[in-house]
């Protein structure tokens, strides 16, 4: 018997939200790099690409750093406006059934899967930045 849809949405949702942890460093003399900010100091970063290739960058090279996590936050805070602005028209049906149940499910599940990820997304930027900080 397959789960139920709201356990394959979380996993998708926690699948993705694992894909946000590389930064991407642009970079005047090389090309960019997708990694991983391990650490940093006054004049470089320390970083490991995706291929497990660790690199020193010095910091007069480095043009602008894309930190991880913005994606995920959006996408996640997305989710929760579209949940309560479901949830809150479901307050002004006025069904003569009165059946709201499918529509505040499908509120609800936009605000369940929506603050992980973006609180995951935020999680992943405040780090990044921390980590790239001198």
């Amino acid at each position: 018997m397959p789960p139920p849809r709201a356990s394959w949405l979380l996993a998708l949702t926690a699948l993705c939200g694992g894909c946000f942890t590389t930064a991407t460093i642009h970079r005047r003399g090389g090309p960019n790099l997708d990694a991983v900010i391990d650490g940093a100091d006054q004049r470089a970063l320390y970083v490991t690409t995706t291929v497990a290739d660790r690199y020193l960058v010095e910091r007069t090279d480095v043009v602008e750093i894309d930190h991880p996590g913005k994606p995920a936050v959006l996408a996640g805070l997305g989710c929760v406006a579209a949940g309560a602005f479901t949830w809150w028209l479901t307050t002004k049906a006025e069904n003569p059934s009165g059946f709201i149940g499918i529509p505040r499910a499908f509120a609800a599940m936009g605000i369940i899967i929506g603050v992980p990820l973006a609180l995951d997304g935020l999680g992943s930027y405040t780090h990044s930045r921390m980590k790239a900080a001198p």
